[in-house]
């Protein structure tokens, strides 16, 4: 999951305070193994890793993790949101069906729709978004999830969320606009898409 520079300091010292040994401190070893599938060694996301979990794999973590499977690790990330990260809508829907809480936040308020629009996984925001995830949830840059998208140059994301009422000229802490992200992205189909639809 991308850390975004205005916190980067904060999880860069925490990181340092916790060793790989103590990040699930509390959590038992099933709930290790079940994170683990898409986390290294240090217990970050695993972006090449993530893409190789299977359901199969999903299932049998889960079923070994049992109560535990819907509890956070140290920096409040979720299963439901690795799988929202790692783009497999299998896995989404195998752990929505859990009952994981859809519009859960990690401690910078980042939420599972934020991770799969960032991630450019259409089918995983439709159906997030479909079971009710918050497509104005702002996380605590007030960045939201359109922005997430937009900064990721994710056109096809972009269009949904922009259909399902996301606010195109939202702002974030420092006054960064939808479009501003978009510009960032160097995705010129994003930027004209935003423009023909008002934003500023």
């Amino acid at each position: 999951m991308k850390i975004r520079i205005a916190n980067a300091v904060v999880i860069g010292l925490v990181a340092l305070l916790l060793a790989a040994p103590v990040f699930f401190v509390g959590k038992g070893a099933s709930f290790r193994s079940l994170l683990n599938l898409w986390c290294d060694e240090s217990g970050w996301y695993d972006a090449k890793k993530a893409k190789t979990v299977t359901l199969e794999q999903v299932r049998a973590a889960a079923d070994a993790a049992g109560s535990q499977v819907a509890e956070k690790d140290r920096y409040g990330h979720t299963a439901l949101m690795y799988a929202a990260e790692s783009g497999s809508l299998d896995c989404v829907k195998f752990f929505v069906a859990k009952g994981l809480d859809i519009n859960a936040k990690d401690l910078l308020q980042r939420t599972v729709l934020m991770n799969a629009a960032e991630s450019g996984s259409l089918d995983c925001v439709k159906f997030l978004a479909d079971k009710g995830a918050d497509v104005n949830a702002k996380d605590d840059n007030e960045e939201t999830v359109l922005m997430y998208a937009a900064e990721s140059g994710e056109l096809d994301c972009v269009k949904f969320l922009a259909d399902k009422g996301a606010d195109i000229n939202a702002k974030d802490v420092t006054g960064k606009t939808v479009l501003m992200h978009a510009v960032g992205s160097h995705n010129l189909d994003c930027v004209k898409f935003l423009k023909d639809k008002g934003a500023k």
